[in-house]
């Protein structure tokens, strides 16, 4: 098939981060905070944590950042979460090498090329009893990566005083003027989470598998510190971090 590539990618991720799981839970004392992909469903996990119930929690909060931040060490495929530890200064760990994942991002193209620069800040051992002498070590966050830092300069706007959010919502706006494009009528939002509620409780009811992570308005609680966080993007100002 077309995404052959994609499907082995996700099994293989999955079978060595079960690996990895049964690993710790063996030869560790660590306790095990497990954190879905938006794509995935927590109910996925829930027969991990049935097996260790006293050493797995699943998250399933709204803010990635917020769990990181509370983390000893990250443990994982690559991702994008990775750049968001390494602003935090949390330590990751790359698990793909122990599982046969991931080797040809290099080859896949110039889309790759941003996933291939963030694995350069995570320690990635090359067999299980690495990484249990990894973790129970005094475990620390990577020197900073100058390569790292200039993905989030050009590629994130992170050291800019004006959030990339914004700028891109000035430059919807800019080219809407431009274009003289006219508003046009708008469903009403609650008839939209009407909608999404129905949809989920279909979906809910013929497969408790459905994705649903971030599926539906009210799903997970908002933290108040959002806020604050939407007041920044609006102003420019950066939010202290002892506030989050």
């Amino acid at each position: 098939p077309v995404n052959e590539s994609d499907i082995l990618y996700q099994v293989r991720a999955y079978v060595a981060q079960v690996r990895v799981v049964e690993r710790i839970i063996a030869d560790t004392d660590l306790s095990i905070s497990i954190r879905p992909h938006p794509n995935e469903n927590p109910y996925s996990y829930r027969y991990l944590q049935s097996r260790f119930p006293d050493r797995i929690e699943i998250d399933t909060s709204y803010d990635f950042s917020t769990w990181a931040a509370r983390q000893k060490v990250i443990v994982g495929p690559s991702t994008s979460g990775i750049l968001e530890a390494y602003v935090l200064r949390v330590p990751t760990v790359n698990f793909e090498s122990l599982g046969n994942v991931g080797d040809d991002y290099a080859d896949r193209g110039e889309a790759y090329d941003n996933l291939v620069v963030t694995q350069s800040s995570s320690y990635e051992p090359r067999n299980f009893d690495e990484l249990i002498e990894l973790l129970t070590g005094d475990v620390s966050p990577l020197p900073r990566r100058p390569e790292i830092d200039a993905l989030l300069r050009n590629g994130h706007n992170w050291y800019s005083n004006q959030s990339a959010s914004k700028a891109i919502a000035e430059e919807i706006l800019r080219l809407a003027r431009e274009r003289n494009v006219r508003p046009s009528l708008h469903v009403p939002k609650p008839f939209i989470h009407a909608e999404d509620r129905i949809r989920f409780a279909k979906g809910w009811f013929y497969n408790r598998l459905i994705t649903n992570f971030s599926f539906q308005y009210g799903f997970h609680k908002i933290p108040k510190y959002y806020t604050d966080i939407v007041a920044n993007i609006d102003t420019g100002r950066r939010l202290d971090p002892a506030r989050a």
